[in-house]
């Protein structure tokens, strides 16, 4: 005979993000810059250092939040100013 009883599982905390602004314009959104659910915008720009192995890894992360409108109004034209050339491709899947 096997008998059970009901334990109360253990709850974990985790993270969630609940607002994102952007570092250079202050502007804030819920929603990681998406508009709408099926919306693929994404803005990512940071440098990650260290050393990654099959097993695990360790090292810094820099990262800017920047919001779509600045990636596209302020950060491109600097990269270009700085003779940096910016490709756009179209994605598909």
């Amino acid at each position: 005979m096997k008998k059970y009883e009901n334990r109360p599982k253990e709850i974990k905390e985790y993270k969630v993000l609940i607002e994102i602004s952007c570092d250079l314009c202050g502007k804030s959104s819920s929603k990681e810059w998406k508009d709408f659910n099926f919306d693929a915008t994404q803005s990512l720009v940071y440098l990650k250092t260290g050393e990654e192995y099959p097993e695990g890894g360790y090292g810094d992360k820099y990262e800017i939040d920047i919001c779509p409108s600045c990636f596209k109004n302020k950060l491109i034209p600097w990269v270009e100013s700085q003779g940096g050339q910016v490709t756009e491709t179209e994605w598909d899947y």
